[in-house]
């Protein structure tokens, strides 16, 4: 089940504070290892980013794998992909296997030598499906999520090809789901509904560019 639907990111204020202390000691630990590089990019050029916050937070799933094509240096293109298969449960195993996928467009602006702030909105879908066995037989429930989520964000370049940064998102969108009981003939229940969410603190992002 996707659980960053159900719930918000549990006390966001502290979660910030870690992620603020987070970025900072990244930083600093990267100004220790590089001589400062921050030599202006190609206008065109891809970067690659994985979600780091479940490190800090073990109750938030990724935000998934991130892939960017930078078109100009105002202007970005992104897909991003998250696959999940988990097996939970002890005297009744319940499977839970699912997929989200999100393509968006970033507006870009380059405020400080290294530093990038950006903003957009992805568009995604996600589909999960949930298996509970026991001696009856196995329970059956899916569910549907089409989102649309404004962002915004930013970068800070330690060297020109490695980056660090987090995002904020506000998703919202539909969500079905439909599940079925144990017994094997049993008929399927339906229900939908709108969501809506704010997640100041989205992603926590290290990045990669070439």
């Amino acid at each position: 089940m996707n659980k960053n639907l159900k719930k918000g990111i549990a006390n966001p204020g502290k979660n910030l504070k870690k992620a603020i202390k987070c970025f900072g000691i990244t930083l600093l630990a990267a100004q220790s290892l590089f001589a400062q590089d921050t030599t202006t990019h190609k206008k065109s050029s891809w970067e690659v980013a994985i979600d780091l916050l479940p490190l800090i937070d073990k109750k938030v799933d990724p935000a998934g794998y991130l892939v960017r094509r930078i078109v100009s240096t105002e202007k970005a293109y992104r897909f991003k992909f998250r696959p999940s298969v988990t097996t939970i449960g002890y005297n009744v195993p319940v499977y839970v296997w699912g997929v989200y996928a999100a393509v968006g467009i970033e507006k870009r602006k380059t405020i400080y030598d290294g530093l990038v702030i950006y903003y957009g909105s992805d568009l995604s879908i996600g589909y999960y499906e949930t298996r509970v066995k026991n001696n009856t037989g196995t329970g059956l429930s899916n569910e549907l999520n089409i989102l649309v989520s404004p962002f915004i964000g930013t970068q800070y370049y330690f060297h020109k090809k490695i980056s660090a940064g987090f995002e904020s998102h506000f998703p919202a969108g539909f969500m079905g789901s439909w599940a079925r009981g144990f017994d094997s003939n049993s008929a399927f229940s339906y229900s939908e509904a709108f969501r809506a969410e704010l997640k100041p603190l989205y992603c926590l992002q290290v990045c990669y560019r070439f």
